[in-house]
Order: structure tokens, then C-alpha cells, then sequence
């Protein structure tokens, strides 16, 4: 039901933030950048968020972006809520949008830091791929050069993953199997006596971090843009399929991916970026797979920042207890891992509450209704970008509600767990969320616009 200001309200009377009154890209021009605390989940997810506040100076739109990439990475493709032909899996891909000096890097580095720490106290299980991070250098650049002669010889091998590949070829690479000519090589090796080559892991899911997103767009080859389109299909999470030669036509399938990509941008960088680029290069993007991110951007900063000095200090006079609370962090986040895996090996079954779908049903009227009105007053290609992004709101919220629920149900039941249940409080923060992301997302639409009118004109 609407109360008389025509915002939804759910069946126990909460307040859902959908507001059925914006019908014009326009009103998205000029967004409150303030960070609402109340989007926070309680619990393990809090205790990362609050963390990585007090340690920081990072907009708190950027911690929570952070964090939520995190857990989707931990839960990736172990719990989904499958309905009929769909499963559903929380992974997302974001992109931190603001100007230099936003500490967009500091908060990339903080989740990569928890994840790789993370992964070194699973190692012994072998659930343990929470980590996606494809190291990009040029091939025959002058700091891929200089990197060279600093590092010795036995870290070069670990610092250069993937030397002679793209960013996204070189994740690609992770998430797939051995290929047919890899298990003949390893037979062969293992028919003459010679030391086998250590087995591909795939990793189907996780976090790919990036610090630009446009390296992953920079396309100078048809065979980039398969790589591209590939991963247009993971952030669908269907089975996915990516050609790994075009002299031998190859092609590599892997399935039940779950995705997670944080990354980061300057609103300029980006828009040269597309700017520079062929026209194929726009459309592919702005038509199909702008729509798979969510953009959240920082606004001026107006409160005094916190000096390097005081950031000194407060290690100095409180570095035990900081890293006590680390650790107990980091504790608490490997028994979160531990209880996603029980589950998932359990294959613990995914239930619906009936206010839940009462709130689903209410949420995808409401946002059907303003992608029409977006459509009726928005001109030209425009339409088309704001379209196919409106589209997408529901399986997001479905995703985003799903994590929600399993960090819920953690909360409350700890590893007794036998079931996730998908409350109305679950789904009603996973709205909120979507709306945050929405209002951000169309916000940085408008101001591209703005700048690069061009880009929007076919």
C-alpha cells in the first residue's frame, strides 16, 4: 500500500524508500551525497564497516560500498536462491566514482588487505578462493622495466601474475579451467618422467579489484571484445564461454560464476576514456555494460580531514588494541566463511517470507513505473542506457537481499544454522540499497551527459 506521498509501506508498517514521485532523469542532476548509517547491516558486517571508519578518512558511501563487495566475494557462488530457470548469487560490479584526493585507492587497498589476510587463515580448506586480484603491467613498458630490476627474482614470479595480458584476460584466465593442450601437456610431462606442472584451481568467484575501471574497456582487438562480452555474461552469472585463440578458434566454458568487481574511477577519466575510443567501443559500453555497475559517487568535502599526524598518534598510543580488534576482525570473518561453506555443502535450502514478497512485488511495480516515466521524459539514446539499468534493479535487489539474509541469519543463529531464510527486513534494506545505488548511478549519467554531450547523441 502508499501512504499519501506515495512512498511504499510494508505490511508492518516500515517505510520502504522506492518514491514513485521522481519521473525525470533531471531530478538526479543534484543529489544529497550524504551516507545514511541506517543502510549498515548489524553484526560482522558493522563491525568492518566501523573498523575501517575510525582508521580512515574515506567517504562512508565508499566503506559501505567496500564492505559490501567483500561479503559478496565470501559468499560468491557457495549459497543461491534459485527460482525456476534463475539462480540467484550476491555479486555485483561498483565502481567508487570522485576526483583525485577522495582516498578511492586508500579504501581498495583496506579491502584487499582484509581478503588476502583472509585467505591465508582459510588456505587449509579447499573452499578457498575469496580472492580475485589479476596484477595488470604493461607488457614492455618502462615501469614494467623498472619494476624488473628492483624486484628479485624469486618475487617476480609472484609480483607478475600475468605480464603479457590484459587485465580482464588475465582475470578470465583465473576463473577457467586447464584447457585440453594444459592436460596434455601435464600427461605428457607425466608419461616421460618430467615434473608436472601444478594443477589450474578455477576461481569462479570472488573480487576482482581494479584501481581504474577503464582498463578493463580499452578495446584494440576483436578478440577483447570477446573478453568484454564475457564478461557481460558473468555479471549475468550464466554459463559463460570466452575464445582463448582466435588462430585456433579455442574456447573455454565455465559455469556457476559469481563475480564481484570493486573498482574505482575519476568522472573525467572515464568520460576521456569513452571519448577517446571508437564508437563501437561507446555503445558497447554504455549500452551493455555500464548497466551491470553501480556507480557511487563522493561529493566536497566540507568537514576538516583528519592529518597524517593524528593517524600517527593514534597508532602510536593505541597500535595494540587497533590490532587486537584487526584479528578479532579477521577471526570472526573466517568463521562467517566457514559457516557460508557448511551451508553451501549442505546445500541448506533458501526460503521466501510472504512479506518479502509482498515487498518484491510492491518495489517492481514502483521502479517499472518510473523506468516508464524515464522513458516518456528522457530524450534520444539516453532512453536506451537509463532503460536497460532500471531493468536490472530487481535481480540486484534480489542478490543484495539474499547476502543480507545469510549475514541475518548468522547474526541470530551462528553455526546452528540450517536454513536462510529471506525475511521482509532483508529484502526492505536490499531495496534501500538499490535506491542509494540507483540515485548515484542516474546522478553520474546526468553529469556525464553534461561534459561529454556527444557521447549520448546516437
Amino acid at each position: 500500500m502508499q501512504n499519501k506521498n506515495g512512498t511504499i509501506v510494508s505490511q508492518n508498517g516500515a517505510s520502504n524508500p522506492v518514491i514513485r514521485l521522481v519521473r525525470t532523469l533531471d531530478s538526479y542532476a543534484n543529489i544529497d551525497y550524504t551516507f545514511d548509517e541506517s543502510l549498515v547491516p548489524n553484526g560482522i558486517f558493522r563491525e568492518v564497516y566501523d573498523y575501517i571508519k575510525d582508521r580512515t578518512d574515506v567517504p562512508e558511501q565508499f566503506i559501505f560500498t567496500g564492505v559490501l563487495a567483500m561479503f559478496c566475494g565470501i559468499v560468491g557462488n557457495r549459497i543461491f536462491f534459485k527460482g525456476r530457470v534463475w539462480k540467484f548469487k550476491p555479486h555485483d560490479y561498483f565502481i567508487l566514482m570522485a576526483g583525485s584526493g577522495y582516498d578511492k585507492t586508500t579504501i581498495l587497498e583496506k579491502i584487499r588487505g582484509i581478503l588476502e589476510e583472509l585467505e591465508e587463515k582459510i588456505n587449509d580448506n579447499p573452499y578457498n578462493n575469496v580472492l580475485i586480484y589479476p596484477d595488470f603491467y604493461p607488457r614492455k613498458s618502462m615501469l614494467r622495466r623498472l619494476l624488473d630490476l628492483m624486484c628479485e627474482k624469486s618475487e617476480r614470479q609472484s609480483v607478475f601474475l600475468y605480464p603479457e595480458s590484459s587485465t580482464l584476460r588475465g582475470l578470465v584466465d583465473l576463473m577457467r579451467g586447464e584447457s585440453e593442450a594444459e592436460l596434455h601437456a601435464r600427461s605428457v610431462a607425466k608419461e616421460k618422467g618430467k615434473p608436472e606442472p601444478p594443477p589450474r584451481v578455477p576461481q569462479r568467484s570472488g573480487v576482482a579489484i581494479f584501481d581504474e575501471v577503464s582498463e578493463l574497456f580499452v578495446i584494440r582487438s576483436e578478440f577483447k571484445k570477446v573478453l568484454v562480452y564475457t564478461l557481460i555474461q558473468l555479471w549475468d552469472g550464466s554459463s559463460t564461454s570466452f575464445a582463448t585463440s582466435i588462430r585456433t578458434g579455442g574456447v573455454r566454458w565455465f559455469k556457476g560464476t559469481a563475480l564481484t568487481v570493486l573498482s574505482a574511477s575519476t568522472p573525467i577519466g572515464l568520460i576521456e576514456c569513452l571519448s577517446k575510443n571508437s564508437r563501437s567501443m561507446n555503445i558497447c559500453f554504455l549500452d551493455l555494460i555500464f548497466s551491470r555497475f553501480q556507480v557511487v559517487n563522493a561529493g566536497r568535502r566540507l568537514k576538516l580531514p583528519k592529518s597524517l599526524g593524528r593517524l600517527i598518534l593514534e597508532w602510536q598510543n593505541n597500535g595494540d588494541e587497533i590490532k587486537k580488534r584487526y584479528n578479532e576482525i579477521l577471526e570472526k570473518l573466517k568463521q562467517f566463511y566457514q559457516f557460508v561453506c557448511r551451508l553451501s555443502q549442505a546445500k541448506a535450502p533458501v526460503l521466501v517470507s510472504e512479506e518479502a514478497k509482498a515487498l518484491d512485488r510492491q518495489s517492481a511495480q514502483a521502479w517499472h513505473e518510473e523506468r516508464m516515466d524515464l522513458d516518456a521524459t528522457t530524450a534520444g539514446y539516453m532512453t536506451e542506457i537509463t532503460g536497460r539499468y532500471m531493468t536490472r534493479l530487481d535481480v540486484r535487489k534480489v542478490r543484495y537481499a539474499l547476502l543480507f539474509s545469510i549475514l541475518e541469519c548468522y547474526d541470530q543463529h551462528g553455526q546452528s544454522a540450517d536454513a536462510i531464510t529471506m525475511t521482509g527486513t532483508a529484502l526492505q534494506k536490499a531495496i534501500e540499497v538499490c535506491e542509494l545505488f540507483k540515485k548515484h548511478t542516474l546522478h553520474f549519467l546526468v553529469k556525464a551527459k553534461e561534459i561529454r554531450p556527444r557521447l549520448f547523441s546516437w
